[in-house]
């Protein structure tokens, strides 16, 4: 994952994860800066989303290959 910024465009590089007071912390890197995010309860929906777009982003990605190299496979006979 890349965070552009005013000041640059920088990579984020997860460091760890653990639970602080009943929250879930991420703790990160981007550059230089170390930072966290604290996820609470009302976090989980949108977290909930997002982890499904990307799993259905790449479940349609690998659809989409499989039906390309059958259609290549088919072609070439």
């Amino acid at each position: 994952m890349q965070v552009l910024s005013p000041v640059g465009e920088f990579k984020v590089a997860v460091d760890g994860v653990r639970i602080r007071d009943g929250r879930l912390v991420v703790h990160m890197s981007m550059g230089a800066w170390r930072s966290e995010a604290t996820l609470e309860r009302g976090d989980l929906p949108y977290v909930g989303v997002a982890a499904s777009l990307l799993f259905g982003t790449f479940y349609m990605g690998r659809q989409s290959v499989k039906i390309a190299l059958k259609a290549r496979e088919l072609g070439s006979r």
